[in-house]
């Protein structure tokens, strides 16, 4: 006696059923993953911007004795735009915090020039809503450069 074998055949329509269920099914972790590949690629960015900030304005004291305060410093990063798209509109959100130490650093050609170090702290906040806040907010970004004033590049500045 010879068996014979039946293949069952779906009903049109529960296919497309079975994909919108898989889709719900993977919907909750995709959009997390997404916004996550976002956060990331957006703390990358501000990193990058604070490192190119830091070494410009840097360059900027080491050559230049008029921006040789913390005040200068902080009014040539603003006034060249160095920082764009990093400070956010967000609640509780706080711009970049410069600091120049030692303040109004010298170097002439008779003495040995003094290192200084600028510093850009800044706190980041998620932009891309609540979802993303246990996981990236309050990230603290800084870039740091270390760097001596060029020999006879005029005269110190005199704090009165």
């Amino acid at each position: 006696m010879a068996s014979t074998h039946r293949t069952h055949t779906p009903p049109a329509g529960s296919e497309q059923g079975l994909t919108v269920l898989e889709f719900a099914l993977l919907l909750p972790i995709l959009v997390p993953l997404l916004l996550a590949t976002f956060e990331v690629g957006n703390i990358l960015r501000t990193q990058i911007t604070l490192d190119s900030a830091a070494t410009a304005v840097a360059r900027q004291v080491a050559v230049d004795p008029t921006v040789r305060t913390q005040e200068a410093a902080e009014a040539y990063l603003l006034a060249q735009d160095l920082l764009p798209g990093v400070t956010q509109t967000t609640l509780g959100a706080t711009p970049p915090v410069l600091t120049l130490t030692p303040e109004n650093p010298t170097c002439s050609l008779s003495e040995t020039c003094t290192p200084f170090e600028l510093k850009i702290a800044y706190t980041y906040h998620p932009v891309s809503g609540a979802l993303m806040e246990a996981f990236f907010d309050g990230v603290n970004l800084g870039a740091s450069v270390k760097k001596t004033v060029e020999p006879g590049t005029g005269t110190t500045l005199v704090s009165q």
